[in-house]
């Protein structure tokens, strides 16, 4: 008790937050504005409440909500506390985490409504949502090329969701950087795909699709501009210059990009798996949680009537992508930094909200009557197979007598 009423009264608790700073930019870019930020948010929100045209009950929900929601994700990126990673501005980070908490507890709201109560909202959302879209099938014909196409192959490998495929493992080598943990991803993403056909047939693609196109072009394609991208960061020249001090033009505005990647370089991560049975417990998790947040993705698309192209899709990815910047380095800092003793802000909020999505959408695809079709015998047996196989040879691997032998 008295040293919490020793904080309570002591100058650390009553000053703002420790201030970051960076010699080579400019001093007035991590000064506290939060008088600033406050009355330019009050006075934007009054102004567009007042002078906007008042609609009707539901247009008025929806901006109130939106209003909501940005007083929020600002009031966040203003006090929330800093995370690991600073650049291009804390308060970046700060934003991400305060839309991490809005999109929690709307999963945690989700989770306590009924099936057609989710339905409702979001067809006040979007009545488009009301009515399932036409179902699309990639393995209707896998021929590589026809009479009518002769260039099939080709024309799926430059189609849209493709070249997004593989911006998205440009990024996943960004946050994981391992190319070895994110070749597990592409090829374990791809088991679930080709095992999961019987409950989303939307998993369906023809095997060129699934080894050529999604492997090794676009999965192996966004891994290695990914490695060149963090070899370009890790390489790159510091000029500890102040911005205002630089000449040219171009040498500030060389800065100022400089100040959209990491200040030091990127930490390496080095996972190895394989070191210990927590090592390959602990990124096994961090797999599991990958796998987990891509296959909700699929689920919530064919349960809530969205099309792939739907935006409400690209903004989960999107988000979803943000948290695991900083999240999975504070797993990595956890998990591999003895002085760290509990797990960052950010990883804690990403690990509940997708445990509450996920509880979330299980609960709608039980009343719902979604993915009920039973397991094939050709999917079940293999299954079972490679974990008993698999069991069998971590025993094996890790067992006393190995592990000392691998270690000698």
């Amino acid at each position: 008790t008295v040293s919490v009423l020793y904080w309570m009264k002591s100058p650390e608790r009553l000053r703002s937050r420790p201030q970051v700073t960076e010699g080579d930019f400019a001093e007035w870019y991590y000064t506290p504005h939060t008088l600033a930020a406050g009355s330019i948010c009050a006075f934007f929100t009054v102004a567009i409440a007042l002078l906007r045209e008042s609609g009707d009950a539901e247009a008025n929900v929806k901006h109130g909500v939106a209003a909501c929601a940005i007083i929020f994700t600002v009031f966040g990126a203003v006090h929330l506390p800093d995370g690991i990673i600073i650049r291009p501005h804390p308060a970046v980070w700060r934003a991400v985490l305060a839309v991490a908490l809005l999109y929690l507890l709307f999963v945690v709201f989700m989770v306590f409504q009924d099936f057609d109560t989710v339905r409702a909202i979001f067809g006040l959302y979007d009545r488009a949502l009301l009515e399932p879209p036409p179902e699309q099938s990639y393995a209707t014909d896998c021929r590589m090329s026809t009479d009518e196409d002769p260039h099939k192959f080709w024309h799926t490998v430059a189609d849209v969701f493709l070249i997004a495929h593989l911006g998205g493992y440009w990024a996943k080598t960004i946050v994981l950087r391992d190319w070895r943990v994110v070749t597990a991803v592409s090829i374990g993403f791809e088991v679930i795909e080709v095992t999961g056909q019987h409950v989303l047939p939307n998993f369906a693609e023809c095997w060129w699709d699934h080894v050529l196109v999604d492997v090794l072009i676009c999965n192996g394609g966004g891994t290695l501009l990914g490695l060149a991208t963090l070899r370009w960061i890790k390489a790159k020249d510091y000029n500890w210059v102040q911005l205002r001090d630089i000449p040219s033009v171009s040498g500030k505005a060389k800065r100022v990009l400089r100040q959209f990647t990491p200040r030091d370089g990127l930490l390496e991560y080095k996972w190895n798996m394989f070191d210990s049975p927590k090592r390959f417990a602990q990124v096994t998790l961090l797999l599991a949680v990958m796998f987990l947040q891509e296959v909700n993705c699929f689920m919530m698309k064919a349960i809530l009537n969205m099309k792939p192209s739907y935006h409400l899709v690209p903004l989960r990815l999107a988000l979803w992508g943000l948290i695991a910047i900083p999240g999975v380095r504070e797993f990595y800092d956890y998990v591999s930094d003895p002085s760290t003793k509990r797990l960052g802000t950010t990883a804690w909020v990403a690990s509940l909200a997708l445990a509450f999505e996920t509880l979330w959408i299980w609960k709608m695809a039980f009343h719902g009557g979604y993915f009920r079709e039973p397991t094939p015998a050709t999917v079940y047996y293999p299954w079972m197979w490679c974990i008993v196989v698999g069991m069998l040879w971590l025993g094996l691997f890790f067992g006393g007598g190995a592990l000392r032998k691998r270690s000698v």
